[in-house]
């Protein structure tokens, strides 16, 4: 997976494909927008970074996509496919996946499809328990309460929350929640049908994340940190930053902006305290916090 040729419909500036060139040098990438302005705010961003492996062009593909031989997958994110309870039965009528995400547009307000293609002729598994096996699973969830209780829920960021008893369940979501923001190998978590099962139900309901790969990030800093390129190059634009996890972050402060384009790799503790003028815990907390939040390499 980390040499592979992705095709973007709808790339927009860019804010999906150049982290993904970023972050896998050995693929190439190519983005296709209507909006010119759009494709050429994204070319300023791939030459600004000196990427090699990314390419956005102002067309439209979609349109071509089934008379090239391709045809719809799934959604990028998982959890957008899922069906609210209360409309499973009316939803099992449905056949079309077009139509059932069409449907599920409306009902969930979705307004921003991250829709997945794949050629016609493959051949399409629905995900099970076997495919989590030899998967690498990431989550933030922290306990809510006293982990060795009987009964203890973990909490995800965005209100997603998975409640159980099982002792291997718990230990598994520990695990997973104090290696964060880095991602644990399956196999590490444990083994058999019921483990992979819980990761597979708690993937679908938003709160843990699986993969193939995993970015070389930084969960501690180091004596001399670096923010990756990217990061720094839009801290000197705005405050919309994304890391190296491929999600976007809002740093709204500019002491927090102006500590990430300083984060070269160049810079000890001594360099950044005399850059920044603010005492030594408080750069420990702030390097700690952008740790957290995935945005330096390892």
């Amino acid at each position: 997976m980390t040499a592979c040729r992705v095709l973007e419909l709808g790339c927009g500036d860019g804010g999906n494909l150049v982290p993904m060139a970023y972050g896998l040098p050995s693929s190439r990438f190519v983005g296709v927008d209507l909006s010119r302005r759009a494709v050429e705010r994204a070319a300023d961003v791939i030459a600004a970074l000196g990427l090699q492996n990314a390419e956005v062009r102002c067309a439209d593909f979609a349109a071509h996509a089934e008379r090239h031989g391709l045809r719809y997958l799934a959604e990028a994110d998982f959890f957008e496919m899922t069906v609210p309870a209360e409309l499973a039965s009316a939803f099992a009528e449905l056949d079309d996946p077009i139509e059932r995400e069409q449907y599920l547009d409306f009902f969930k307000g979705r307004l921003f499809r991250q829709t997945l293609l794949c050629h016609a002729e493959t051949e399409v598994e629905e995900p099970g328990p076997a495919r989590v096996a030899g998967m690498l699973a990431a989550s933030p969830a922290q306990p809510d309460g006293d982990p060795e209780a009987g009964r203890v829920t973990f909490r995800g960021p965005k209100g997603a929350s998975l409640t159980t008893d099982e002792p291997l369940a718990k230990a598994a979501m520990l695990a997973l929640g104090a290696a964060w923001p880095d991602a644990v190998p399956v196999s590490e978590l444990g083994d058999g049908e019921a483990l992979h099962s819980l990761l597979l139900q708690a993937y679908a309901a938003n709160l843990v994340q699986l993969h193939v790969w995993t970015p070389a990030l930084a969960t501690t800093p180091s004596a001399r940190p670096r923010a990756s390129a990217l990061a720094r190059l839009q801290a000197t634009e705005g405050s919309r930053i994304t890391n190296l996890r491929h999600a976007t972050l809002e740093v709204t402060d500019d002491l927090g902006r102006h500590l990430i384009r300083l984060l070269d790799g160049t810079r000890d503790r001594p360099a950044l305290l005399r850059e920044l003028d603010r005492p030594p815990d408080e750069l420990e907390r702030s390097l700690d916090g952008l740790a957290a939040a995935a945005l330096l390499e390892a």
